[in-house]
């Protein structure tokens, strides 16, 4: 167990947070038990995890160089710690808590929550891991990622679901198992839903024009797009005020006595709310990913690349460049290229290519200069294509 919790940390560095969650889940049985004996055991064995983790970072180091961390970067911003990222940790952690709240429909999260001690003791277990992981997960986020990319912003540009997607289900299977009387409007769940859908209008409407609220959200109509098929932020304000409107309805519903069964009403509701609302999701996801990102504009280009390379190239560099016209289209091709390949800033300053035969791919409307390397024509449309033929060479990127 101890290997295999170590090894999550390399299948995505953020897991740690679920090892962490795990040990400290069961340090706090012990702890609440008094049980110094097994919470020692259980300390011992989340150090000899971490141990694991370490060796394991010292041998990819010693065998393959630093390579490429995106978080390494991120971590380095957090310092010099200032006042301005202590405020900023703070708001991130609300901000997250309150999307997440949101995106899981409130409920999941609020009931195995407020009603934790009607759960059945194996269930608890498995909630408190749950909601550490989740906690752990905001904390992480807050630090590492809100810090660097969200520092000072009233209306962060975006809240990265895809890191707590993982405990959708789970919460959903903890609601689903709480008994149906336990399920109720008190005023503290009254406030839980409250305070967050009010924060979250009032982000909607004042964050401006095309911003991304909720990256890879269950919703994509609420995920901002630069088509122009519908107004998407309208259309984002009134799927949130209907989903208010609809929890108020259940709460007074419920008050007057007219829904007896808060687990079943709220149930019904979000079935429904799916059937009707997969087609919109379906038909949105395939306009915003064909007008925001590319969608299949780059699929004959990426063809024709992997077919010239045919493996006879030392290196492919990929220009990481946000495109005004092409969004990050060009990320896709990593999945069609078989060579060696690496992902490098517009400001590379001297990557030395010398004795390689390399090849430099960035989408047609970038107006940079790229040292080093000639470009060369293979008949694609929307990528700009460079070699270095004389293999002599240093590669420099520049605007």
């Amino acid at each position: 167990m101890i290997a295999l919790l170590a090894l999550i940390f390399f299948v995505k560095s953020y897991a740690i947070v679920f090892a962490g969650a795990y040990f400290g889940a069961l340090c706090l049985i012990e702890l609440k038990n008094k049980n110094f004996k097994k919470l020692g055991g259980y300390v011992a064995q989340g150090l000899a995890c971490l141990a694991i983790i370490l060796i394991g970072i010292s041998l990819i180091r010693l065998l393959n160089g630093e390579g490429v961390n995106h978080y390494s970067q991120q971590i380095s911003e957090i310092f010099p710690i200032t006042t301005e990222k202590i405020v900023a940790v703070i708001y991130g952690i609300f901000y997250y808590a309150v999307f997440f709240v949101f995106c899981l429909g409130f409920l999941p999260v609020l009931i195995p929550l407020f009603k934790f001690k009607s759960y059945e003791e194996n269930d608890r277990k498995f909630i408190l891991f749950l909601m550490l992981s989740a906690i752990f997960t905001i904390l992480e986020i807050a630090v590492i990622v809100f810090i660097p990319e969200e520092t000072a912003k009233v209306y962060p540009y975006k809240f990265c679901f895809r890191y707590l997607a993982v405990l959708a289900m789970p919460l959903v299977l903890m609601l689903l198992k709480c008994k149906k009387e336990e399920v109720k409007f008190e005023v503290k769940t009254i406030l839980a839903f409250t305070i967050p859908l009010i924060y979250i209008i009032w982000y909607y409407i004042g964050q401006g024009t095309k911003l991304a609220s909720i990256d890879a959200p269950m919703l994509f109509a609420i995920q901002k797009t630069d088509g122009d098929l519908l107004p998407t932020k309208p259309f984002a304000v009134c799927v949130i005020v209907m989903f208010a409107l609809v929890a108020v309805g259940m709460i007074v519903l419920s008050k007057l006595n007219k829904i007896k069964d808060v687990k079943k009403a709220y149930i019904v509701l979000t079935v429904l709310g799916l059937i009707v609302l997969i087609p919109i999701n379906s038909f949105w996801h395939l306009h915003q990913s064909n007008s925001d990102i590319g969608g299949k504009k780059f699929e004959t280009d990426f063809i024709t690349v992997s077919e010239y390379i045919k493996r006879d190239y030392d290196k492919v560099y990929i220009i990481n460049y946000s495109s005004s016209k092409y969004g990050l289209g060009m990320r896709s091709i990593y999945g069609k290229l078989f060579t060696d390949y690496d992902v490098i800033s517009t400001n590379t300053e001297k990557l030395d290519i010398e004795g390689k035969k390399v090849l430099v791919l960035v989408t047609e409307d970038f107006d940079g200069e790229i040292k080093g390397v000639s470009e060369i024509d293979i008949g694609t449309e929307y990528i700009k294509v460079y070699t270095n033929l004389e293999k002599n060479e240093n590669l420099q990127v520049k605007f």
